[in-house]
Parts: structure tokens; sequence; C-alpha cells
């Protein structure tokens, strides 16, 4: 899960919509190109890639979404903290979570609560978190739908024993490797 921090400064048109409809519907933005706006500044604030599962996103795919749904809060519809990009996958992600909670959201230390198995390619609750944690991690990598799709594991596990190859080959090659790839916030935890 990419560690959001939200460095640009919020869309005026986001900051425009909100003052002129804070409690209008989602759908409430009829400028198009103002979600399009927000989608890039977005896709440029998480390095290209899809909010929940770090897999590489292209700046005009994918959508929009509420990291704490709308429907579980909705005075948090138009806040720019709360929204991220994520990919338009129907077996994992934005679409999977839906109008569900999840327990650790894509913030600063969030993959902490994560480890990557390079045999497998999938996600797990991170061992070293207390119990608690564990089961918080479980919860929002289901919710997440993370391990469902067996394409988006495939890809996570080629990539982590890429990163390991290059580790053991140079740590310098590895680094480099981990600062443009995709899943590269799950790998920089298995890379030294």
């Amino acid at each position: 899960m990419v560690e959001l921090e939200h460095k640009l400064p919020e869309p005026t048109a986001l900051a425009a919509h909100r003052s002129r409809s804070p409690d209008g519907p989602w759908d409430s933005i009829s400028n198009r190109l103002e979600k399009i706006e927000l989608r890039h500044q977005l896709h440029a604030e998480q390095d290209s890639l899809c909010i929940y599962c770090e897999s590489s996103l292209g700046q005009d795919e994918g959508h929009v979404e509420h990291i704490v749904s709308r429907h579980a809060d909705p005075s948090l519809t138009f806040v720019y903290a709360n929204l991220a990009h994520s990919c338009d996958a129907h077996a994992h992600c934005g679409h999977h979570k839906d109008k569900r909670v999840i327990p650790i959201e894509p913030r600063r230390g969030c993959s902490a609560y994560f480890e990557l198995s390079v045999t497998t390619g999938r996600l797990a609750p991170n061992r070293r978190q207390n119990t608690t944690d564990q089961t918080r991690a479980e919860t929002t990598l289901d919710v997440l739908g993370l391990n469902r799709d067996p394409g988006l594991v495939r890809r996570r596990q080629k990539q982590a024993k890429t990163a390991i190859a290059l580790e053991l080959q140079s740590p310098t090659d590895a680094l480099e490797y981990l600062a443009t790839a995709p899943f590269r916030w799950s790998l920089r935890r298995i890379v030294a």
C-alpha cells in the first residue's frame, strides 16, 4: 500500500467546489475537467501507482478513490486528504472495497503492517506487529482483496524475485530499481 502524504496543495477547483457545495454528492462535480485535474494530481503524488495494490497506473486510468467511503463519512467527500488514485480492478482495490472501511489506511507508516512473501507474492500481516494490528492488517487485506487476483499476486512475486536478485548482485542496483518499480512500498520491506 502506498504511504500517501499529500504534499501538493489541494487543487483549487476542488476547494472551490467544496465551498459551493460542501454537502453535495460526489457527482455534483459536474465539470469533468475538475475530476481529471484531481486524478492527475493524485497520480503524481502517488508516483504513478495505485494507492492500494501498488500496480503501475497511468494518469488517465483508474478513478478518484475515497479512502474513507462517502457512505461511511459524507463529510469527507470533498476533503483532499481523503482522496487517492485507485486502479479500476473489480477483484481488488477501491471497487472491491466499495462502502466498507479499511482499518489501516494508506498513510505514512502503513506499509509496516504488511509483509510480502517472495516465494508466493502474497501480502500478509507483519508478524512483528501485535495481535490487534495483525488482525487489522488481515481485515485490510481482505476488504481490499489484495490477494484475490492471481495475476496481481504473480506480478508482485515476479517483482520481489527481481528485487532480491538485484540486491544480491548489487545493492545500489536494487535501490535504483526500487525507486521506480511497481509494488515498491511492499518491496522495500524485503530489500535492505
